[in-house]
């Protein structure tokens, strides 16, 4: 992360780098049924997906002068989470997201 002071009314912000992810649970629901994605099915002998992904993320900000921050981000995944089917299809996790902070003390 790095930062730039705009004259006293506050900050923009940049970062770049690594990140993981660690999953918990993951269902798939259908007919009454509930399986999880991160245990070994009954016909595959493999999970369906991996429990966990690493990748890049970026983020771009701005924090006030009164401490309010809006931020976004980007997070792409190098993994593929797909653990039964790797060898037929690929999912590499992407997501988008918004921010709203506050930061007290200042």
């Amino acid at each position: 992360m790095c930062h730039w002071e705009f004259r006293k009314s506050g900050y923009l912000y940049i970062g770049v780098g690594p990140y993981t992810n660690f999953g918990f649970e993951a269902f798939f629901k259908e007919g009454g049924r509930k399986e999880n994605l991160y245990k070994t099915g009954k016909g595959a002998g493999v999970p369906a997906m991996k429990d966990s992904d690493t990748g890049f993320a970026f983020k771009l900000g701005y924090e006030f002068a009164s401490g309010l921050q809006l931020n976004a981000a980007y997070k792409v995944s190098m993994t593929d989470v797909a653990d039964a089917n790797s060898g037929v299809a690929e999912l590499r996790p992407q997501s988008f997201s918004f921010g709203i902070a506050y930061r007290w003390g200042k």
